[in-house]
């Protein structure tokens, strides 16, 4: 099976221009302003993530002699981004209201136990097969857990 990355590659380099709009257009010197760059930095890293992983799998499939364990590394790395995507969407959302709400602050606080387990999942993944896999012909395989990072 080889993965189409053309529509990854368009939105890397749109999610790129976006954020370089973002920072020249406005001063972001707020705490907000921040960490939606943080939120929009995190969101391009994944989606190259996303690319990486996609290209070492099709290389894999043809027969290349790239070592599995590097298809491991970057998809675990994918999928820890993609749990920090939603810890700085939250983070971003937290600095709009934080004066005006509190409980926001408590629910951002309790964002980082499970941000946290959800990368030891991503790390274990290996041994645990609990997010993906790669079965005896190379082919990525969802794990149990998969639909957590979806």
């Amino acid at each position: 099976m080889q993965y189409n990355v053309s529509f990854e590659v368009c939105a890397a380099i749109m999610l790129t221009i976006f954020t370089i709009f973002a920072k020249i257009g406005s001063p972001m010197k707020s705490r907000s302003g921040a960490a939606y760059i943080n939120l929009s930095v995190c969101i391009i890293i994944t989606c190259f993530m996303d690319i990486t992983s996609a290209l070492i799998i099709n290389y894999i499939n043809a027969g290349s002699d790239i070592p599995v364990f590097l298809a491991y590394a970057v998809n675990i790395l994918y999928f820890i981004f993609t749990g920090l995507n939603g810890y700085y969407f939250c983070y971003y959302l937290y600095t709009l209201t934080s004066d005006k709400e509190k409980k926001i602050k408590i629910g951002f606080l309790l964002l980082a136990v499970p941000e946290m387990a959800f990368s030891i999942f991503a790390v274990m993944t290996p041994w645990t097969e609990l997010l993906f896999y790669f079965d005896e012909d190379i082919n990525y395989r969802f794990g149990s857990l998969h639909f957590l990072a979806d």
